[in-house]
């Protein structure tokens, strides 16, 4: 039997991807979720980004599969550019407010893994993207501090999610962090 494979249709920068699994483990978990990490590598050269913000969590439920929920979130380092010989124009720095097909993501994740059952990319508003990550980064115990995965061209790196630098007005005054 097949992976069910379905995406939403909607274009955007944010993305929440399920993944519905059986007979799995924690190292199963975390093969599966290395593979994805590959696979957005590949992704950030196809669609001409600079890097992908990742997080994600794993679900158990009893007599069920195991769901695993990643949030990724596109982005441009928009703090660093290069200046004209004059050095008064900045000239390598672009918007990067393209959306992103979720076909295009469905596409390029591989799903080689048996344990896999179904998997769905799902485009999202940045609003609904705020709230699903600072759920899933456990609020305010998880904000700056809570594990990520920034992905670029040639390497993945884990740090302290980043979502202050993400441009999400009101983001952490809303949730009362600050």
């Amino acid at each position: 039997m097949g992976i069910k494979k379905k995406h939403n249709g909607v274009s955007s920068r944010e993305f929440l991807i399920k993944l519905n699994t059986k007979n799995i483990n924690d190292t199963q978990i975390k093969d599966i979720i290395a593979w994805l990490k590959e696979d957005l590598k590949k992704l950030v050269v196809d669609t001409n980004e600079e890097y992908v913000h990742m997080i994600y969590d794993s679900y158990e439920s009893q007599d069920e599969p195991i769901d695993i929920d990643m949030l990724i979130h596109f982005s441009k380092c928009n703090h660093l550019y290069n200046t004209d010989n004059d050095e008064i124009i900045c000239i390598n720095e672009y918007p990067s407010n393209n959306p992103i097909d979720p076909k295009k993501i469905l596409n390029t994740l591989s799903t080689e893994s048996e344990h896999i059952i179904k998997l769905g990319v799902s485009g999202i508003s940045e609003q609904l993207m705020k709230d699903l990550w600072w759920v899933m980064i456990g609020e305010d115990d998880g904000y700056m501090t809570y594990r990520s995965d920034i992905i670029s061209t040639d390497n993945i790196i884990n740090v302290r999610e980043q979502s202050f630098n993400f441009g999400w007005e009101d983001y952490a005054l809303k949730k009362n962090y600050f």
